[in-house]
């Protein structure tokens, strides 16, 4: 159902799992992540984030990386919970990119609780994650990242 008639369908397959106590396979979330609706995008980041699958901060950030605006709150929401270093620079570059405020709130908010969670101490503190073929490079001056 997630890939047969399309992300409406896809959506409330998602909700009617999520009813029932049924956990779709984390492959089906992320060939889901291609054609993803707002309303699609944003199930399927809560349900990544749910899973606590070892791929899911990755395709988190894939959601993060659609045009969609609300996929990429839903996709910070959920980096909020369980994003590590990997997630800072990907979240300060569509920060960084765009106009919406409640998107950069969302995106501050979870810059904000990875930063407590991974216990940076101080302002302008360098991070670095390996992401497999490039790195991210992360200095930042605002008290709140």
């Amino acid at each position: 159902l997630l890939h047969s008639n399309g992300p409406a369908t896809a959506t409330a397959a998602l909700k009617a799992m999520g009813n029932l106590k049924l956990t779709p396979t984390f492959e089906s979330l992320e060939r889901a992540i291609e054609w993803a609706d707002d309303d699609l995008a944003e199930a399927l980041a809560e349900k990544m984030g749910e899973s606590r699958h070892p791929r899911a901060e990755n395709a988190l950030l894939a959601l993060l990386e659609l045009p969609s605006n609300a996929a990429a709150k839903a996709a910070a929401a959920e980096l909020k919970r369980i994003g590590t270093v990997k997630a800072v620079h990907p979240l300060m570059q569509r920060d960084n990119s765009m106009m919406n405020f409640e998107l950069k709130d969302t995106i501050r908010t979870a810059l904000s609780a990875i930063r407590r969670r991974i216990g940076a101490q101080e302002t302008g503190q360098l991070s670095m994650a390996n992401t497999e073929s490039e790195g991210g490079l992360t200095v930042s001056n605002d008290p709140d990242i």
